[in-house]
């Protein structure tokens, strides 16, 4: 296996490389000789990993990342897999409930296309989701898992990162806790604190300063505790310095 051929099973690549390998399961012969080795190398390798201590390719996080006790019949494979769980990284933002009055509907048919594609016998199948707290777990739990992590309240956009490490640093932070890390009261006072004090200087200005031309923060509120939390934690990991680039003079908040 070549070193292109093992990173094209990263990221939006798995689309053209699953049809790659219904092409080699249906017909092996059109394609090139290095595509069949690969593909035959890949299969080995999961047949291995399956029957063994779990290695092959999953233990450097390429194809087993989810892998799958396969069932005659089923439309599930490895690439599959990926590829629905992929779906979530990449569109799960644009499914994301973020508009508490309903007037914006989510965006969920890039999503949907690939779930209403499985079968009942594919959503009972054990896979092994490559979260940790989550493990092996049915198809159907796995789904239920990314839609609370992805399309939940909060909307994750983060493929657009080029970088690998830093695009799975995230995804090990939110995908274990489904994005769901428990607060602390005093972590939740403080982050209300600071969404007060923004709304009150908002209501400060506007009433001291009747007709003044002026950059309002309102609708934007919520940014004020992000930045206390981003200096607070720049603080503790003994960061000597914080530059903020503003788009406009006059941003007193």
């Amino acid at each position: 296996m070549t070193t292109d051929q093992m990173m094209s099973l990263y990221g939006d690549n798995v689309v053209l490389l699953e049809e790659y390998y219904k092409q080699f399961k249906e017909d092996p012969q059109s394609l090139s000789k290095d595509w069949i080795d690969f593909f035959g190398e890949l299969e080995r390798s999961s047949v291995s990993s399956n029957g063994s201590n779990g290695n092959g390719f999953g233990g450097n996080g390429y194809v087993n990342y989810a892998s799958t006790e396969h069932r005659k019949g089923s439309s599930l494979s490895d690439f599959g897999i990926i590829n629905l769980l992929n779906a979530y990284r990449r569109q799960g933002h644009l499914a994301a409930n973020l508009d508490p009055l309903g007037i914006t509907k989510p965006n969920r048919e890039f999503i949907d296309l690939k779930v209403k594609a499985l079968k009942q016998t594919d959503l009972d199948t054990e896979v092994d989701s490559g979260v940790a707290n989550l493990g092996k777990a049915k198809l159907k739990d796995v789904i239920d898992w990314f839609e609370k992590t992805y399309c939940g309240s909060i909307g994750c956009e983060h493929y657009y990162l080029v970088n690998d490490e830093e695009r799975e640093w995230l995804q090990n932070r939110m995908e274990p806790l489904a994005n769901s890390e428990p607060i602390s009261k005093k972590t939740a006072l403080r982050l209300f604190e600071k969404l007060y004090q923004a709304d009150s200087f908002e209501n400060f200005l506007a009433k001291k300063f009747v007709g003044k031309k002026r950059f309002s923060l309102e609708g934007g509120e919520t940014m004020i505790p992000m930045l206390d939390t981003l200096v607070e934690e720049a603080g503790g990991h003994k960061m000597d310095a914080l530059v903020i680039g503003m788009a406009h003079r006059g941003r007193l908040n």
